[in-house]
């Protein structure tokens, strides 16, 4: 799963990665990325 820039939008962050962990596949990644400013 990419999650490109999407965790600094979200209002509740362990509803988020609840919800990931949810649909990934067992054994599967989650790449994601945040920017710096």
């Amino acid at each position: 799963m990419l999650c490109n820039e999407l965790f600094e939008h979200e209002q509740d962050l362990e509803l988020a990665f609840r919800e990931i962990a949810r649909v990934l596949r067992p054994g599967g990644r989650l790449l994601a990325t945040c920017p710096l400013a």
